[in-house]
């Protein structure tokens, strides 16, 4: 199978200002991805915001709309479609919280592989549990 990108991360945001999400941004274009989309699913955030993300060189599309799922069940089917969508296109996917997470180094270096990959950053507690 032949990958035009090879790599991905995926997320989606929901509610959370700037100020929240900016670290996130920042320390992703310090590492220096390379060869990799940013695919963010917006949903209740500004158009400033919006416009702050995109300068990041992020591509953005608003959450679809499903009223019969939770916004957590809704990430997976619309990562499922958009991944089905682009089968051919990426072989590696990471899918990571951007409220919280700070990158340090190009994650995907560490699996250096031929097969596929989808990695996931969940955390279902808070630090005070």
């Amino acid at each position: 199978m032949y990958y035009t990108i090879n790599k991905k991360i995926l997320k989606n945001i929901y509610g959370y200002s700037w100020a929240k999400v900016r670290n996130y941004f920042i320390s992703l274009v310090k590492v220096g991805f390379k060869n990799v989309d940013v695919v963010m699913f917006v949903n209740e955030i500004s158009q400033d915001t919006i416009e702050k993300i995109k300068s990041f060189g992020v591509i953005v599309y608003p959450v679809p709309e499903n009223p019969y799922l939770s916004k957590k069940c809704q990430r997976w089917e619309i990562y499922a479609n958009f991944l089905k969508d682009n089968k051919d296109k990426y072989s590696k996917v990471l899918h990571t919280d951007v409220k919280d997470t700070i990158f340090q180094n190009d994650v995907f270096q560490f699996y250096n592989s031929d097969k596929s990959f989808f990695g996931v950053s969940e955390e279902d507690i808070l630090l005070t549990e």
